[in-house]
């Protein structure tokens, strides 16, 4: 399986290109920043002068937050914490992938923790 990141240009592709997503959305890309900064996070600290987070409970990340500890992630599907307004996911798996209870892997091994069920709460927020 070879692995790609997630292309700038398919926000303009057909929806039937993008695993079923439509309708609005917010889509943050600071690359062009990076250059001069070490990481996003040092481009916002020394630009952004008043700052207002988001509370730390909107925003959660799928493998940390939704998806049960091992091992009961082999028999739990994973959740959607009720004050979540935010779902990243960094790496694997992607979106798509988690609503297939799909969890890639470079080495088998990896397979021993690298699992998930189907997150079916997904395809709710893709509809």
């Amino acid at each position: 399986m070879t692995r790609q990141g997630w292309r700038k240009l398919a926000t303009y592709a057909k929806s039937e290109d993008l695993f079923g997503l439509t309708g609005d959305w917010l889509f943050f890309d600071l690359d062009a920043e990076v250059k001069t900064h070490n990481n996003s996070q040092t481009y916002i600290g020394r630009t952004v002068k008043d700052l207002t987070f988001w509370p730390d409970e909107w925003c959660v990340l799928f493998k940390v937050q939704c998806v049960p500890p091992w091992p009961q992630r082999f028999w739990k599907e994973p959740v959607l914490p009720p004050a979540a307004r935010v779902v990243a996911f960094p790496g694997m798996p992607n979106p798509h992938q988690a609503v297939a209870g799909e969890w890639p892997v470079e080495t088998p091994i990896k397979t021993l923790y690298k699992t998930i069920r189907p997150a079916r709460w997904i395809n709710d927020y893709w509809k």
